[in-house]
C-alpha cells in the first residue's frame, strides 16, 4: 500500500504585468501588489514604478500551502478567495517621516477551479478601482 505524503501542496498565485495604470499623485506612480488569503498576508511585491504608458512588470509570485492535516482546508479553498491589492506609494512630503500609501484597486482570485481539477489558470483580472471618499 502506497503511503500518502502529509506535506502540503503549494498553490502559487503570480502577477506578471499591469496595464492602464494610473495613480492619484502623478502619471508614473510607484506601486506594489499585496496578496492575502483568509486575512493573512501572503506577501508583497517589490515597489515598481509605472511607465509613462501606464504599464508595470511585477513578476510577483506568492504561495499558500494546502495541507489535508490542518492549516488551509478544502473548505477554505472552495469558499475563500485570494485578494490582490494594488497600492500606490505616495511621494514623501517635507518633514514626513512615514511612508504614506493609497489603495488603487483590488482583484479577487477564486480558487474553486483547483478543486474541479484545473491545474493552471492563466487569465487577466481587472482591478476594481478604489474611489475617493
Amino acid at each position: 500500500m502506497e503511503q500518502v505524503s502529509s506535506t502540503g501542496k503549494p498553490i502559487q498565485i503570480t502577477v506578471t504585468d499591469g496595464y492602464d495604470l494610473k495613480g492619484f499623485k502623478g502619471d508614473t506612480p510607484v506601486t506594489f501588489i499585496r496578496a492575502e488569503f483568509n486575512q493573512v498576508v501572503l506577501g508583497d511585491s517589490a515597489k515598481i514604478t509605472v511607465s509613462p504608458e501606464g504599464t508595470a512588470k511585477y513578476n510577483f509570485t506568492s504561495t499558500l500551502e494546502f495541507n489535508t492535516e490542518g492549516g488551509i482546508t478544502l473548505d477554505d479553498i472552495s469558499h475563500k478567495p485570494v485578494f490582490l491589492t494594488m497600492t500606490e506609494v505616495l511621494p514623501k512630503e517635507k518633514k514626513q517621516k512615514d511612508e504614506k500609501t493609497l489603495i488603487l484597486g483590488q482583484a479577487v482570485v477564486d480558487l474553486l477551479p483547483l478543486l474541479e481539477g484545473q491545474m493552471c489558470d492563466s487569465h487577466k483580472s481587472r482591478y476594481n478601482k478604489a474611489h475617493k471618499i
